[in-house]
């Protein structure tokens, strides 16, 4: 038996085929995005500089994109970056913060409760999700949404 063979036996959700495309979506991504355009109504205040923190919400798989953007930025980031893994955010995240919730489902308890929490306080929002009521509430409010692939396991959906 050869070694394709092998893979294909075992290997019936085709994963190592997603992580191995994983670094080409990730500079895909990174050149979609890397102009964030920030809605009117805040442009002119929300400048990343003016940021107090930054606060990835997600559950999961979902939450390995927080700790993935803090590893890069951790010794370039003028503002604190923080990755919340809770049905709470803590409670010094308010105005001033950035609030990144990261659903791939877009349905994630933890995660929504979170935004609601996070929205109630001021935070500006950014949603990652390929849909779902994070997509939805999001749009509602006017946020960044930036949307994931669907049909594939959330644990390969980093970019």
């Amino acid at each position: 038996m050869s070694f394709e063979q092998l893979v294909a036996n075992l290997d019936k959700s085709r994963m190592l085929d997603l992580i191995l495309s994983e670094p080409d979506e990730l500079e895909a991504y990174y050149e979609k995005y890397s102009v964030v355009e920030l809605p009117e109504r805040v442009r002119e205040i929300a400048l990343p500089r003016d940021f107090d923190s930054v606060v990835f919400t997600g559950m999961g798989g979902s939450a390995i994109v927080g700790d993935f953007v803090r590893s890069l930025l951790l010794d370039r980031a003028s503002a604190a970056i923080e990755v919340m893994r809770d049905f709470k955010l803590p409670l010094h995240v308010g105005r001033g913060d950035v609030l990144v919730a990261v659903s791939y489902s877009g349905n994630t308890v933890e995660t929504l409760r979170c935004v609601k929490e996070g929205v109630e306080r001021g935070c500006y929002l950014v949603a990652i999700t390929s849909g779902g009521l994070l997509e939805r509430y999001a749009s509602k409010l006017g946020a960044s949404v930036y949307k994931l692939p669907t049909g594939r396991p959330p644990r390969t959906a980093l970019a």
